[in-house]
């Protein structure tokens, strides 16, 4: 038996500890350090969680564990004195790893150790997953700006969130129908705001409208409404598909059709026009007509194109003859199928009423003179004719004097072609 430092025998269940004051160990007591560095007695039945490892009884002299020579305050007791405790503490540390045997076979009783709740939040009996009661978060419990999209139900493709239905309620998923219902899009009748009034227009004209506005091109399924828009392609020209039903293009050129159901082309006239006096070079070669713009030149696409002009020339030679004209000139379209006319007047003062002569050229160019050769200075002259254009390219309609002068082309001269079908263009309208 171990006696303390009085001379009192320590049996077995009694030991005391020296810290200060002398504290008897009760019965039923296991010794455990507290936060203090203290070692203090507690009820088996009080410890909740243990570290085994700590409880390992080693042997007498041992540096760590319960029993080593750091467990005890060496002040408390001398080495002689508790040189047995080995043996008295190998029974109490026997009867605590039976203790947490005991509690081992305790964690498997998930529902005993984890009950159910419920409320705000929800746990089942023994579960580990809990889920927040409905209607138990509220907008104030949320941060700002947390909740992203992906938190959101997901949508099928072609629906936006809204809300259709009369009152204030839930977000609806909408269809591409129910929007435009919402938007004053499905109705029969429209308020035409930002198209200059406030006329009603139906949905069609509007739908049109937006389009043109927010799009930049005609709803092509609403061609040809009332107050519509049409678009312009690359070549700033309206699409053939976009002209309303009565236009269309047909080989590159533009049909109307009558309210008979007759089609008929609409021109689209190239002109050139003397808008000031041109003086002429004083020689006989060929020199363009016009100058303004400074090479007198028109680019012409392929087809059968239509030409009509006058040309009024003053300060000629007064020899005999008048002049050629050259609709072609040193342009570089290929030209075929020439058939024009030319009438006119050589005088000194072709505003005189006199004799009209011509010819009829059957080539890009007219005769030497091209009306009946005469003395006067100056020539008065209307062509007109067709000629098809197989390969595109350039006209430069152009003038060659008989006698060098230098002749002056008259304000107000001028020369037009129009086209009027494709190369192969035969007949348009109700022609059997």
């Amino acid at each position: 038996m171990a006696v303390d430092r009085v001379g009192r025998t320590i049996a077995p269940g009694d030991v005391y500890l020296l810290a200060g004051v002398v504290a008897r160990i009760l019965a039923d007591r296991i010794l455990v350090r507290n936060a203090a560095g203290q070692l203090v007695h507690v009820r088996a039945s009080d410890i909740v969680t243990v570290d085994q490892a700590a409880l390992a009884v080693g042997s007498h002299g041992a540096t760590h564990g319960l029993l080593g020579t750091d467990a005890i305050p060496v002040d408390g007791l001398d080495q002689s004195q508790i040189a047995n405790l080995d043996t008295d503490l190998g029974t109490l540390a026997s009867g605590v790893a039976a203790a947490f045997s005991a509690l081992s076979a305790h964690t498997g009783d998930a529902a005993a150790h984890s009950p159910a709740f419920g409320g705000d939040v929800d746990k089942a009996a023994g579960g580990t997953t809990t889920t927040i009661g409905a209607k138990k978060v509220l907008s104030a419990h949320l941060n700002d700006n947390v909740v992203d999209l992906t938190k959101l139900l997901q949508v099928a493709t072609g629906v936006m969130l809204g809300r259709l239905t009369a009152a204030t309620g839930n977000l609806e998923l909408l269809t591409a129908a129910q929007v435009r219902t919402l938007l004053v899009l499905g109705t029969a009748a429209l308020l035409n705001e930002g198209m200059g009034g406030t006329d009603l227009v139906n949905v069609t004209n509007f739908t049109n409208y937006l389009a043109a506005v927010l799009l930049g091109y005609e709803v092509l399924a609403a061609k040809g409404a009332a107050n519509g828009y049409s678009p312009l392609n690359a070549s700033a020209i309206v699409p053939p598909a976009n002209l309303p039903a009565a236009l269309t293009f047909v080989a590159d050129f533009l049909q109307a059709t009558t309210a008979a159901g007759a089609p008929g082309y609409v021109p689209c006239v190239h002109y050139i026009r003397a808008n000031t006096t041109r003086t002429l070079p004083n020689d006989t070669n060929e020199n363009a007509v016009f100058n303004s713009p400074a090479n007198g030149r028109v680019t012409l696409a392929a087809g059968v194109y239509r030409f009509t002009g006058l040309l009024y020339v003053t300060a000629m030679h007064a020899t005999s003859g008048n002049a050629s004209i050259d609709i072609l000139g040193a342009g570089t379209a290929v030209c075929t199928q020439w058939l024009w006319h030319n009438s006119g007047i050589d005088a000194t003062d072709p505003t005189i009423a006199a004799a009209h002569t011509g010819t009829f050229p059957i080539t890009q160019q007219s005769a030497a003179s091209v009306v009946l050769a005469a003395t006067g200075t100056a020539m008065g002259v209307k062509i007109y004719g067709t000629v098809k254009v197989s390969v595109a390219g350039t006209l430069i309609p152009s003038i060659d004097q008989v006698t060098a002068a230098a002749a002056v082309v008259a304000v107000g001269s001028h020369i037009c072609f129009e086209r009027i079908g494709g190369t192969s263009a035969v007949s348009l309208g109700p022609w059997d």
